[in-house]
């Protein structure tokens, strides 16, 4: 049975069209906090996108000469349509005057992560263009602060967010990638939270339901949709903190040096790096996307520096994970919340 999900990601609203329920299902879960409710019929989607269970669009590719891009894809331009083929077995097409994207195959993780990187690839490019942009990171508020964790990936951002989560009064804007505008406001962009299998959560997410994804470069993740939690979303804050992060085996707190943040920034924000983004749905072929590419970066950039320019910037040290115990995690909690209560 055919079903219809509707997004409103700020005003840019997102249809996907499918008759594969488990597909639906997994990205209703993903952007729980994007659905939209109400109908969508007299306003024209900023995009449609069709899952079918299926490798038709297989078939159409096989005869044409395909660019590899880092042997994650290959993929053709013709005039504003491109086909792109993944070594996973999902095939698709993107028409880039309308917006249009068909997303084919018969296997449910792949074609569930591309969806999913689709959206946010599409949505994050439409927002780029309003002036709102993301920025890598896990973000909260706490008793009117806001607090934007910078940390390099692995380090654990994502587990210690599942701790804080845990504090009363604590709201969540992202574990991602909250959303900043061009007068340096945060916005909440939270998505389904991911974890590894091995990692060491708090009660409240280790018994909270998950569904697991299988990525295709990047193993499994289990994943928790943010509506099972009764999270506190977006708390209006006060004042702005934004933490550079790393651990050894002690705490610290100091300023953060303007090169590590810019450096940062440049990497994480304007760049993107670490934003789950992909590149064949996102770049367009032309050169009228070369200048609309160029007025991104400007406005990421006046974004970011408008953020930076009220926030209190911090180089924070936490301790390293113990594999054993989860003591450490809750004590690394602990002592951020401490800063943030006296400072």
């Amino acid at each position: 049975m055919e079903k219809n999900l509707k997004f409103d990601f700020y005003g840019v609203l997102v249809e996907v069209i499918t008759d594969w329920s488990e597909v639906a299902a997994r990205l209703e879960k993903d952007f729980s906090f994007f659905v939209r409710k109400s109908s969508m019929t007299e306003e024209k989607a900023s995009i449609s996108i069709t899952v079918n269970q299926n490798d038709s669009i297989q078939s159409y590719l096989e005869d044409k000469k395909l660019f590899s891009y880092q042997n994650k894809v290959q993929f053709f331009t013709k005039d504003h349509q491109r086909y792109c083929l993944y070594p996973s077995g999902v095939c698709s097409s993107i028409n880039f005057n309308n917006n249009e994207v068909v997303i084919e195959s018969k296997h449910l993780h792949p074609t569930h992560e591309i969806a999913y990187l689709v959206i946010l690839s599409r949505v994050g490019k439409l927002l780029d263009l309003k002036g709102m942009h993301r920025l890598h990171g896990a973000c909260f508020s706490y008793e009117g602060k806001l607090c934007l964790l910078s940390f390099p990936s692995g380090t654990g951002k994502s587990t210690l967010l599942s701790y804080i989560l845990c504090k009363e009064g604590v709201s969540l804007y992202s574990d991602d990638s909250p959303l900043i505008d061009r007068k340096g406001k945060v916005y909440p962009f939270p998505l389904r939270l991911g974890f590894e299998p091995s990692a060491k959560l708090p009660e409240n997410l280790s018994k909270a339901e998950s569904y697991s994804l299988i990525r295709h470069h990047y193993g499994e993740k289990q994943l928790i949709d943010i509506a099972d939690l009764s999270l506190s979303i977006g708390k209006e804050y006060f004042s702005a903190y934004f933490m550079l992060g790393h651990r050894t085996n002690k705490f610290s707190v100091s300023s953060a040096s303007l090169v590590n943040i810019y450096s940062q920034i440049l990497k994480e924000g304007v760049i993107g790096f670490g934003l789950p983004i992909l590149f064949e749905y996102f770049w367009e072929p032309g050169f009228k996307d070369f200048l609309i590419k160029g007025k991104i970066v400007l406005s990421r950039c006046l974004a970011f520096f408008s953020f930076l320019k009220k926030a209190k910037k911090i180089q924070l040290t936490l301790k390293n994970h113990d594999s054993a115990s989860n003591s450490k995690l809750d004590e690394n909690a602990q002592f951020l919340f401490e800063y943030l209560e006296e400072n």
